[in-house]
């Protein structure tokens, strides 16, 4: 287990295991996995087994008993296959290299190619680097995720493997509807995944807690802090069963993010520090967010001056290390940060680019924020006919998107009120936290 990142009371994971949460099966195949790490001479004996093993699945073709190997601890997975997650990616790359249209045409007339988990854990990699930026290609990839995991069927693999496999297929789907803002389907999907049998089937700790935590997702964009947390505190003790520190950073960014829009904005920041802390001095796609974080959390709390500080000090890591998802928010942050400090006319500037984005790109919950943004920065200069004109001009593309109820709802309310002399601050503050934003 990770010895720098704080572990969960034992009273919790009982909690966890009273209610069902977390089966017993969970909790042992964490202790065998965590024996193996800390008693050298366990590691001694499970590495001479785990050489018969790999032996007789190069001689027999028992690549699944492999995978039954590494279910209960005895292998390490990826160092165990023969056909490994590098040489996996490396076969995903080709068949990247073929048209889009032509690549599950080629897995289906496979005969005995394209028959590894690898392969679909590869293409589930290939999917969540392409949803930063475009939601068509992740969905594409789910594809010929789900396309390599039809194939499995024709090998023996632990059931647990296979049913991990496909639940963690059906979540990815609903996060990519989640990114989109198509909740709805989102939330179908995970009532799907929560009433799935094979659910009961799978004990692998880090396979749960990446369910909870892309579900704690949709619950925080569907304004069910309380749900988000209880999921989040349920990954985070899942992770540390694992013995993944990567993965408990990740959760305390997203606690970070499930205070803030709670109001709660000191115990957001200090999640961020605590996860800023843990990571060290590597600069990684887990600092970047991290960072991003502080800085958007102390522009909240109106220090605008340590917000500016922070976002100069990683502007030049968002190409590198961000997506264009993140590249947005930096531009919205930073016209928050620059109205904070009066400079309206670069403030007006950074707003209106990241709400045309949002807009080009579909996400209406993103638009109607930053639409706010800009109407309280026209209120301050009494400009009630440019939020007129801004809120009919968002509600004409709203109209041709056929966009979320709750985001046009905002922008009509704001129209009205703009168009009665009657918007004012608070009432800007309440249409944004009726959008999942902070007041």
């Amino acid at each position: 287990m990770p010895s720098k990142l704080p572990h969960p009371p034992l009273e919790q994971l009982a909690a966890w295991v009273e209610r069902g949460e977390l089966r017993p099966e969970v909790i042992l195949y964490a202790a065998v996995r965590a024996t193996a790490a800390h008693c050298p001479e366990c590691r001694k004996d499970l590495k001479a087994l785990g050489e018969v093993i790999r032996i007789r699945a190069r001689e027999g073709g028992l690549r699944p008993r492999v995978h039954q190997a590494a279910q209960f601890g005895l292998l390490d997975l990826s160092a165990a296959l023969p056909f490994d997650r590098r040489r996996a990616r490396r076969a995903l790359d080709k068949l990247a290299a073929l048209p889009r249209d032509k690549r599950l045409d080629r897995i289906d007339r496979a005969r005995t190619a394209f028959r590894d988990p690898a392969l679909v854990e590869a293409a589930i990699e290939r999917s969540n680097a392409a949803l930063g930026s475009s939601v068509d290609v992740a969905f594409h990839w789910l594809e010929v995720a789900q396309a390599l995991y039809g194939r499995l069927n024709a090998r023996p693999f632990p059931v647990s493997l296979l049913a991990a496999l496909s639940l963690r297929l059906m979540a990815r789907r609903a996060n990519v509807f989640r990114v989109a803002e198509e909740y709805p389907a989102a939330e179908s999907l995970w009532k799907r995944i929560r009433a799935d049998c094979r659910l009961e089937r799978v004990w692998d700790p880090t396979a749960l807690a990446e369910l909870a935590s892309l579900e704690s997702s949709l619950l925080l964009n569907l304004r069910r802090p309380g749900g988000a947390e209880n999921r989040l505190s349920l990954a985070y003790d899942l992770y540390w069963l694992a013995g993944w520190s990567e993965g408990m950073i990740t959760v305390s960014i997203k606690m970070g993010n499930v205070a803030f829009y709670s109001g709660k904005l000191l115990e957001a920041q200090e999640k961020a520090s605590q996860a800023l802390d843990l990571i060290g001095g590597e600069q990684n796609r887990q600092w970047l967010l991290a960072s991003h974080s502080l800085a958007l959390y102390s522009c909240s709390l109106g220090d605008y001056s340590e917000a500016r500080r922070t976002l100069r000090e990683i502007e030049p890591y968002y190409a590198s290390l961000g997506t264009p998802s993140l590249e947005v928010a930096y531009e919205w942050l930073a016209a928050r940060i620059a109205a904070g400090h009066g400079e309206r006319e670069t403030a007006q500037q950074g707003f209106t680019a990241a709400r045309t984005t949002y807009l080009e790109s579909g996400l209406a919950y993103g638009a109607a924020l930053v639409t706010l943004d800009l109407a309280e920065l026209h209120l301050t200069q009494g400009h009630l006919p440019a939020v007129q004109a801004l809120a009919q001009e968002t509600l004409t593309v709203f109209e041709r998107q056929n966009v979320p109820s709750e985001a046009a709802r905002a922008i009509s309310l704001l129209s009205q009120a703009a168009t009665a002399q009657r918007l004012t601050a608070a009432l800007l503050a309440r249409l944004r936290r009726g959008l999942g934003g902070q007041g």
